[in-house]
């Protein structure tokens, strides 16, 4: 696996626990995150936006940059500037409560990752500003980038992670602690401040989702609600999961393309298939000539089990790419691998804008600190990714600077109104996980969406029911108009889907957590 594949890691990454009933309990929970809170740091009363553009978007925007101490649990002179972008409310009597966008990775910028989702975010941007902060380590706000090879032979090299990683690593010596889940969420609380907002609603995906429960419990009396797509609680260790939750996306698409005889006709043995591609690989990589879908040249690849393994996991992220997977599959195994070369660099082109060094700090130090290989080949027991990813991540991580991050206690608690979003066939952050972050919240609604993958927010009539929630959050939520949503159809060939191919949609209520 390649650097440039790194958003592929993580659930972007990113939590069942006990509720504490008793008040002694309670109180001591309450005493513990008052301790471990960063205290508020002075931060600028007087905030100049001036007018910006951001690439992609239309409406006006503002910008500013707001300097954060470094080490918000023990400030110094030492500081860094965060870029904040707000796009103010449409409406003319906005409502006092902005809804802050997180974005996912980790490593990505919110300025950068929320361009195409904002379409899907327009009815609630008529009444509330939004606010995009590049998380601390990304964007304009101190990346944490490396100079990393992303030509099409690149992204095809074995195991080339840990060598990104310790050429990342000399190329930005620095402090993981300062770059860590809690000091990002001690910067959203500046930002707040600065901006004289007294309460915030949150939107995370993927790993944001982590970031953004991670404020709820640090600052419960300045969260109004949270919006959480495709939910990654810090329970989700990467990569511990990673193998099995791959796996269930896979036999997803297996038993859709069963149910639709179209399909079951076109690939009627696709796991045998991939079983036979997998072991003529791991007996003899394959030396394919390709044509570049970016430059059109003819480049020489190889392409092994490993590889072609991970590259099915990074497009079952996709629902739009994973209706070509059975036919990916199907002609790798007949030793065509144009259309899955192709898959990959489409993927390429969107993790390319990743921080690495972002992405590192935060799996190494949060999520693999004391994950083992014996734990991570008895994860990976009969699934078809194995641990060759894995693997590679835990190499990659002995080389990255190491710190002591700690993570919130494993019963902490929020009474925030909360909305999972989940599809239903995530390879990473697959429905479990929400309603295990769930158990954290006093009460909360989730909703799936039939045979979806990662970041959910622009499906169907979700981008509807998170503007109905924001509105009124404690209210009960109707999602029966994702009855109505198809996923994409699985092709059949080359032209496409079959005529009478569906997305077998099923009924997406949501479920209320006591």
């Amino acid at each position: 696996m390649s650097a440039p594949l790194l958003a592929f890691w993580s659930a972007g990454t990113n939590v069942a626990a006990m509720r504490w009933s008793t008040l002694g309990l309670a109180g001591g929970f309450a005493g513990w995150l008052l301790a471990c809170t960063p205290d508020a740091a002075p931060v600028t009363t007087n905030v100049d936006f001036q007018p910006c553009l951001l690439d992609g978007v239309r409406r006006p925007a503002s910008c500013t940059q707001l300097v954060v101490p470094l080490d918000h649990t023990a400030p110094t002179d030492a500081t860094l500037t965060l870029r904040v972008v707000r796009l103010a409310a449409r409406g003319s009597h906005p409502q006092a409560d902005p809804l802050f966008l997180l974005a996912g990775g980790p490593g990505q910028a919110a300025s950068e990752a929320f361009v195409s989702m904002l379409p899907a975010l327009d009815g609630t941007a008529r009444d509330r500003d939004l606010i995009l902060v590049d998380q601390r380590g990304t964007g304009a706000s101190a990346p944490l980038d490396c100079d990393i090879p992303t030509h099409l032979r690149a992204l095809f090299r074995e195991a080339a992670l840990p060598t990104d990683a310790k050429a990342c690593a000399a190329q930005h010596p620095h402090n993981p602690a300062h770059y860590s889940t809690r000091q990002a969420a001690a910067d959203l609380d500046a930002v707040r401040r600065a901006l004289k907002y007294k309460t915030i609603n949150l939107l995370g995906v993927s790993y944001g989702t982590r970031l953004a429960m991670a404020y709820a419990a640090y600052y419960p009396n300045t969260t109004r609600s949270l919006v959480l797509d495709s939910v990654a609680p810090s329970e989700l260790r990467i990569p511990l999961s990673f193998a099995s939750d791959a796996q269930r996306a896979f036999d997803d698409v297996r038993a859709r393309c069963e149910k639709v005889p179209a399909c079951a006709a076109a690939y009627p043995h696709l796991e045998r298939q991939l079983q036979q591609l997998f072991e003529a690989l791991e007996m003899q990589p394959a030396q394919v000539v390709v044509r570049d879908p970016r430059t059109a040249q003819l480049t020489n690849l190889t392409i092994t089990r490993a590889i072609f393994a991970q590259g099915m996991r990074s497009i079952l992220y996709s629902s739009e790419l994973v209706a070509l997977l059975p036919l990916v599959i199907s002609r790798a195994a007949s030793g065509d691998y144009q259309p899955f070369v192709a898959q990959i660099a489409i993927l390429a082109q969107g993790a390319d804008a990743s921080s690495v060094g972002l992405t590192l700090s935060i799996v190494c130090n949060e999520d693999m600190h004391d994950v083992t290989q014996k734990q991570l080949a008895k994860a990976a027991v009969g699934t078809f990714l194995g641990t060759a990813t894995a693997d590679e991540m835990l190499a990659a991580c002995r080389l990255w600077p190491r710190a002591h991050m700690p993570l919130l206690p494993a019963n902490w608690h929020s009474d925030a109104p909360v909305l999972a979003l989940s599809g239903s066939a995530d390879p990473v952050t697959p429905p479990r996980w929400a309603q295990r972050a769930l158990s954290h919240f006093s009460g909360g609604k989730h909703v799936k969406v039939p045979h979806a993958g990662h970041n959910v927010l622009i499906r169907g009539c979700v981008p509807r029911l998170v503007s109905d929630f924001l509105a009124r959050p404690q209210r009960k939520l109707n999602s029966n108009c994702l009855q109505k949503y198809v996923a994409p159809a699985l092709f059949v060939d080359v032209a496409g889907p079959s005529l009478t191919a569906t997305g077998h949609a099923s009924a997406a209520v949501p479920q209320e957590t006591p």
